[in-house]
């Protein structure tokens, strides 16, 4: 590849980090779709450096992922040293102030309500996972799918999250419902279109050379769900866009692409139109 295509990726990757990811996380332990959306982003950036290493590339494009803001997403785990009673006494002064004053057992059943809250929150939290494990939940999490409400929700200015669907970059992270669905029927129906188109011959070879891997042992078979056919292939695009407007939710994989997708066209309508406007002003004016 043109080693200024993979600087450009590379600041690209890096601006999308930087602007629509770390300011959300920083600080912070994340978990589920969250921590995928995160993780998406970091592993984007990683994967453009290494394409990068070899190329004719500007030392400055590089990324130091030893500094702070280019840490690498973290999982939210049950901690053994965490304890109920320590949640309940930070959460204890952010409770809205009562109307009037508790009696003892009012405030004695406020506190236990507290602690139980806690322990239930500890008790949600995911055990850490690492290696086959890691890699199994993480399978499964890309083929999750995210209700739109949840979507709508992270956008708003107080929720206190990752946007996982901003809308335009540096206007307004808020993106409405018909908004978001108009942005998932765009992008499923430009998936469909945009998939290489393969015949059920090249679908059937394809299937024998993957039984022999399997027999063969070079390859290990992903879940235990029988094999798609090649009509179930075909459909996929329409029934991923129908599943996506009747049930109002997009898959985790495609929403992670999706939201690259709107960052690049974006930045790349303000590089467009800043070009614009320089061309603009050094145009001489006209003689009367």
């Amino acid at each position: 590849m043109n080693g200024n295509l993979i600087e450009t990726d590379l600041r690209l990757a890096k601006e999308y980090w930087l602007k629509t990811v770390w300011p959300y996380i920083a600080g912070r332990k994340l978990r589920g779709v969250e921590l995928f959306v995160a993780q998406d982003a970091f592993w984007r950036l990683q994967k453009v450096q290494r394409d990068a290493k070899d190329s004719p590339v500007s030392a400055d494009a590089f990324v130091d992922f030893t500094k702070d803001e280019f840490r690498e997403p973290e999982e939210l785990c049950r901690d053994e040293d965490l304890k109920p009673e320590t949640l309940a006494a930070i959460a204890a002064p952010l409770m809205p102030k009562p109307t009037k004053e508790l009696t003892s057992i009012a405030t004695i059943s406020v506190a236990h309500e507290l602690l139980m809250a806690a322990k239930q929150y500890i008790n949600t939290l995911p055990e850490r996972k690492t290696g086959a494990d890691r890699a199994g939940e993480d399978l499964v999490m890309t083929f999750s799918t995210v209700p739109f409400v949840e979507i709508e929700a992270s956008n708003k200015s107080d929720s206190r999250q990752l946007p996982l669907l901003p809308g335009v970059y540096g206007k307004s992270r808020e993106l409405t419902l018909p908004a978001l669905r108009k942005a998932v029927k765009s992008f499923l129906e430009a998936k469909g279109r945009n998939r290489p188109h393969i015949t059920e011959a090249e679908w059937n070879c394809q299937e024998n050379q993957t039984d022999s891997l399997i027999k063969s042992g070079q390859l290990i078979p992903m879940g235990m769900g029988r094999r798609q056919t090649y009509q179930e292939w075909l459909q996929e695009p329409t029934e991923a866009l129908n599943d996506a407007l009747q049930n109002n939710r997009i898959v985790l994989h495609d929403l992670c692409e999706l939201r690259w997708l709107r960052f690049k066209r974006n930045l790349e309508k303000q590089s467009h139109a800043g070009s614009q406007n320089r061309r603009k002003t050094r145009q001489p004016r006209k003689l009367r």
